[in-house]
C-alpha cells in the first residue's frame, strides 16, 4: 500500500493561482494602441476592433450571437462606424459565431481561409486531435497548425 500525504498549502496555491490568472480574462475591452480595441473575457475567444477610414474591421466574432451582442454594445461606445469588413483568423467555433451581431445591416465583406467558405467549423472529428484542435482534414491528408 502506498500512502501520500496531501499537502494542502499547495493545493490552496494553486487555487490562488488559477483566480488571480482568471481575473486576467475578466469581460474588458482593452485599447491596444490608437483605433485598435481588443474584447476579452467575454467569450472562448477574443474579438477585435480596428478602427479606419469610412468604416470598422472586427477580427474574429467570438463563440455565438448572445456573445458577440455584449462586445458589439461595447464596440459602439467606442465606434458606431459601419462594419465594412471581419476577418475570421481561423475556422474553429470560438472565431466565427456571432458574426450577426456585428454585421447588422452593414454587410461588411468576409476574409477567411478557403477551408471556412468551403465548409462549416468543424466542431469534431469523432474524438481525434482534440475536436480538431490541431489541424484540418483534407481527404485523407492533414495541414497542422500549431505542430
Amino acid at each position: 500500500m502506498v500512502t501520500r500525504t496531501l499537502d494542502i498549502h499547495h493545493i490552496n496555491t494553486g487555487r490562488e493561482q488559477l483566480r488571480a490568472h482568471s481575473h486576467e480574462f475578466r469581460e474588458e475591452v482593452i485599447k491596444v494602441v490608437d483605433g485598435v480595441h481588443v474584447a476579452v473575457g467575454y467569450s472562448l475567444g477574443n474579438a477585435i476592433l480596428i478602427q479606419g477610414d469610412g468604416g470598422s474591421i472586427i477580427v474574429d466574432t467570438l463563440s455565438n450571437v448572445v456573445d458577440a451582442r455584449e462586445v458589439k454594445a461595447e464596440f459602439d461606445k467606442i465606434s458606431r462606424a459601419p462594419v465594412r469588413a471581419i476577418v475570421y483568423m481561423h475556422f474553429h467555433p470560438d472565431h466565427v459565431g456571432g458574426a450577426a451581431a456585428f454585421s447588422g445591416n452593414d454587410q461588411p465583406d468576409i476574409y477567411s481561409h478557403q477551408l471556412l467558405a468551403e465548409r462549416a467549423p468543424d466542431i469534431g472529428r469523432a474524438n481525434k486531435d482534440g475536436g480538431n484542435q490541431y489541424g484540418s482534414g483534407l481527404g485523407g491528408r492533414r495541414v497542422s497548425m500549431g505542430r
